[in-house]
């Protein structure tokens, strides 16, 4: 079916009437899936962006996924568009939102899960950030789509989703009920607030989790800023990791800058990642965010 609105559906008719021995179609091309394009895949203007407005100190977004132009099942209940006074339905359409990469993540999400049945949504989680890339095909740092200017963390947050990778990302960054529970403690919440959030009442309070301590697949902060000098430019964070690999596994942490952001490092800034139960300690240059090739950390800086 090719729907036209009531302007070009009067040209087009004008266009029969006026044409002698009848009309002709010279061609007519329904545009197909453009392959191959660069640069891609790009950050949406519509795409929601960071930093957490409630807690700048968790890196937000956590991902990036496809969800532009794409192909959705539609119900028939309600009309897809309108042309005129005409209401049209269909069983498909093209849709374009942070509504249609949310599927894409819960589908990667079910796919790891039936992998891995053990797994907890923060493992999973985990799994899909730390295995994100932030590189398009072109060698370069995401761009945004309107504006070609490079983006940050809080724009793609971890990176774009690599199913392929995820289902093998050796180290996971697990949490569980009473992690979240000893955050919110030490967050200032009320006993209401928490009950709000938790939905559930007997919880207590096992110690007030600082945010830097929360077992989350990224490291940021909000107090220092790269280059700033004097007291105050230690901030420690505590992770625990959990290998998920089969047999065992030698992992080295690497730090470094962001490829956008060269001429925004100082070489003098060092970062101190401990790997518990290797005592194992890797010196690296204090970057805004570094993903680590392969299997490994995530780390990040806001400034």
């Amino acid at each position: 079916m090719i729907a036209l609105s009531q302007g070009s559906g009067d040209t087009v008719r004008n266009y029969i009437a006026c044409s002698p021995g009848g009309a002709k179609v010279q061609s007519l091309r329904f545009r197909l899936t453009k392959l191959g394009g660069t640069p891609a895949p790009k950050v949406a203007l519509y795409s929601s962006r960071g930093p957490d407005a409630i807690n700048p100190s968790i890196l937000k977004p956590d991902l990036l996924a496809p969800g532009h132009q794409i192909l959705a099942a539609f119900s028939r209940e309600r009309p897809y568009t309108s042309l005129g006074e005409y209401s049209v339905v269909t069983d498909y359409g093209l849709m374009t939102g942070t509504s249609m990469a949310a599927p894409h993540v819960a589908g990667a999400a079910a796919l790891l899960k039936s992998v891995y049945p053990e797994w907890t949504p923060a493992a999973i989680r985990s799994a899909l950030m730390t295995t994100a890339y932030v590189v398009d095909n072109t060698g370069k740092i995401f761009t945004e789509q309107q504006t070609d200017e490079p983006m940050t963390p809080t724009e793609f947050g971890a990176g774009h989703i690599d199913l392929k990778r995820a289902m093998d990302p050796g180290l996971v960054y697990d949490l569980r009920t009473q992690d979240y529970v000893d955050f919110l403690c030490g967050q200032n919440f009320t006993e209401k607030q928490i009950n709000a959030i938790l939905r559930q009442r007997g919880w207590h309070c096992r110690a007030e989790l600082k945010v830097e301590d929360l077992n989350y697949p990224s490291l940021t902060t909000t107090t220092i800023k790269v280059g700033d000098k004097g007291p105050g430019r230690t901030v420690k964070f505590r992770r625990v990791l959990t290998n998920v690999g089969e047999g065992k596994s030698v992992y080295r942490a690497t730090l470094g800058k962001r490829p956008a952001d060269d001429e925004n490092q100082s070489g003098a800034e060092k970062a101190v990642v401990s790997l518990p139960q290797r005592d194992q300690e890797v010196l690296g240059h204090f970057g805004r965010r570094r993903r680590f090739p392969g299997k490994g950390l995530l780390l990040s800086a806001v400034d």
